[in-house]
């Protein structure tokens, strides 16, 4: 078994490439030898190749034949992937977009994929296993809401790689379902040069339809390859969220949180926990994500400092001085978040962000409804 282990990804790895090439030699076969004569003239050198391979051994000859395929095949895979992602952009769109599009078509193929995917298979364990990591570290649960899971959508090949040791079986099952997308997504390229090659050598209407069938045969390749990777995503998603493996970010950010010093309430309070959650991805060097939360502190800054904006049914009038001065504390506690753990460039970024929050609401008018 660990033999057997060791041996099937690098057989996966070669039978994609090898195939892709051996369909494009084909392709050009099939457009070749009709025309050989005509080759044949342009290219005197053809009739010495094909004379000198008379004389080679046929095992030697199939040798390099497969050897040429698979260097065709690793040339040629990327641009395969390429225009199948191409294709599978608008189903992968849908697939991740988190409300209905405007649009007739837009809308009817959000709603055809939704049917078809329920995203909360692979959503659902990567959020729970990401409030488990701030749980187990002592946090509260409301601050993995500060986290977005789908960032470690992104990292789940890297991350699926602690499953060879964890628990190899189910890497063999993860590998096969990613050998088994890319060989899908590449093939079907070739395998359309194929069928119009050999449209070509047929009547019009008899073409036609062969071509057709294979176009038909393509796109449920195309299919094949996006469901195959929903499969992918859901098992290293379940194996997230049953601690076989770990997000090598998520680990870090809770191992910094744990070191940042905090203010009493910053539980409490949602711009304080934005602010710490900031300070920790500075840390650790996102300053793209550390800037994204600042602003959502900033944007949480008057919902904590007056809670009757959070009730449909009131109205609050920010100008009055009880409000600003709940206002500035609750701002001066998030920037006290920044000065104690020695991230006091973030404040700029904070303060401008909250000032267009506060001219944001302003603009609506002197009272401002939840």
């Amino acid at each position: 078994m660990n033999l057997l282990s060791a041996v099937m990804p690098g057989i996966r790895e070669a039978r994609t490439p090898l195939s892709i090439g051996a369909m494009w030699m084909t392709c050009v076969f099939l457009v070749a030898v009709p025309n050989w004569s005509d080759l044949a003239g342009l290219f005197p050198g053809l009739k010495w190749v094909a004379e000198a391979l008379r004389a080679v051994p046929v095992v030697y000859v199939f040798g390099g034949l497969a050897f040429a395929a698979y260097l065709v095949g690793l040339a040629t895979q990327p641009l395969s992937t390429y225009f199948g992602k191409l294709l599978l952009r608008p189903l992968v769109r849908a697939e991740t977009r988190a409300d209905v599009p405007d649009g007739r078509a837009a809308r009817a193929l959000f709603m055809w994929v939704r049917k078809r995917v329920d995203v909360s298979r692979y959503l659902a364990p990567i959020s729970d296993a990401v409030t488990s990591a701030y749980v187990k570290a002592g946090l509260p649960a409301t601050m993995s809401l500060h986290y977005e899971s789908a960032k470690i959508l992104g990292r789940l090949d890297a991350t699926a790689l602690q499953l060879w040791k964890s628990n190899p079986d189910q890497y063999q099952e993860y590998d096969r379902l990613r050998a088994e997308r890319n060989f899908r997504r590449g093939v079907w390229l070739p395998l359309l040069g194929i069928g119009l090659a050999i449209a070509l050598q047929l009547t019009f209407w008899v073409g036609l339809l062969e071509f057709g069938l294979v176009l038909a045969g393509c796109i449920v390749l195309l299919y094949q390859s996006w469901a195959l990777d929903q499969r992918r995503t859901v098992l290293i998603a379940n194996a997230l969220f049953q601690g076989l493996v770990e997000d090598s970010e998520l680990k870090t950010l809770v191992q910094t949180l744990a070191t940042l010093t905090l203010p009493p309430n910053w539980r409490e309070q949602e711009s304080v926990r934005c602010a710490v959650t900031a300070v920790a991805f500075a840390k650790m060097g996102d300053f793209e994500e550390s800037d994204n939360l600042t602003w959502e502190a900033a944007d949480a800054v008057v919902g904590d400092a007056v809670p009757d904006l959070h009730f449909s049914d009131r109205t609050v009038d920010l100008n009055s001085k009880k409000s600003r001065r709940a206002i500035a504390e609750v701002a001066d506690t998030v920037r006290d978040v920044y000065i104690s753990n020695q991230e006091a460039d973030e404040i700029p970024v904070f303060d401008a962000r909250l000032k267009k929050a506060l001219d944001r609401i302003s603009t609506a008018g002197r009272e401002a409804p939840a």
